[in-house]
């Protein structure tokens, strides 16, 4: 949906619309344009600027769970029938350790 669009579907009018503020950086844009430089091709400032912006954005916020630093379980798929399946979950949450637990005594280690 373009803009235009996206305007009348909130009920502003063309004026209003022109009125608008755009958040666009049309200066820059147009320095760019009449310079022949391609985008990539900015100032090191620009580039060291971006590469901060981007590692603030890759930082982990509160809560989240990073990537493990040393894997020590491997992610697979196994078919239990659903009655064992029920019994584990209906003992709520920690279910896959217990049967993880139950797995070790049977193989003794």
């Amino acid at each position: 949906m373009s803009g235009r669009k996206k305007a009348a579907s909130k009920g502003i009018n063309a004026r209003a619309l022109r009125r608008m503020k755009s958040a666009s950086d049309w200066p820059r844009v147009r320095r760019e344009a009449t310079s022949g430089a391609e985008p990539d091709m900015r100032g090191r400032a620009d580039r060291e600027a971006s590469l901060r912006a981007f590692s603030r954005a890759l930082k982990r916020r509160r809560g989240e769970r990073g990537a493990q630093k040393a894997p020590t379980k491997q992610a697979i798929s196994i078919r239990l029938s659903r009655d064992v399946l029920g019994h584990f979950k209906s003992s709520g949450p920690g279910w896959q350790g217990r049967i993880e637990a139950i797995l070790r005594r049977a193989a003794r280690l």
